[in-house]
């Protein structure tokens, strides 16, 4: 199955019962070097599911692993939200921000 579009307007890739729109199709991280935006599940199915953004030769991805929400580029993580509730930007160095607002840096 490749594309269904179910009888009540829900859109599924790689699904036969979507629930609004929903892919289940592999992406690949690999740059394209064309403007585009790509979703789908890194790694396959039970992988992660992430966003590609790209756009004059940089690439954004947005996706969640292990339990964590990251925005990156490839190799490197820029912003982490974990499901404690800290929040890591930048790398090497970063900055952690608790659940109370208060900073550290590693």
């Amino acid at each position: 199955m490749r594309l269904m579009v179910a009888a009540n307007g829900n859109v599924g890739v790689g699904t036969t019962n979507p629930d609004g729109l929903q892919v289940n199709q592999a992406v690949s991280e690999a740059a394209r070097g064309v403007d585009n935006v790509r979703m789908g599940v890194y790694g396959g199915s039970g992988g992660s599911p992430r966003l590609i953004l790209e756009q004059g030769g940089t690439q954004w991805e947005i996706d969640t692993f292990n339990g964590v929400f990251r925005i990156f580029t490839p190799g490197t993580e820029r912003l982490v939200i974990k499901a404690t509730g800290e929040v890591w930007a930048g790398q090497p160095s970063r900055m952690a921000l608790d659940g109370q607002g208060r900073a550290t840096y590693a």
